[in-house]
């Protein structure tokens, strides 16, 4: 059985492998243009780990 909470997480992790991976390009060598790199950075990436983050138990036994 695959634990998607899990899933997510390691996905959340290859995002930010992919980043500074990037980092490390010059600018002309870079993959990613750089509305899909402030995408990740700045909204998904930031979006999924808040989620990841959330305390449910906390939220709902409260």
């Amino acid at each position: 059985m695959v634990n998607e909470h899990a899933q997510v997480e390691l996905i959340v992790e290859d995002l930010k492998a992919i980043i500074e991976r990037e980092d490390k390009r010059h600018l002309m060598d870079q993959h990613l243009t750089s509305s899909m790199r402030h995408l990740l950075e700045d909204l998904i990436i930031p979006n999924l780990q808040n989620e990841l983050d959330f305390d449910y138990n906390r939220k709902f036994n409260s």
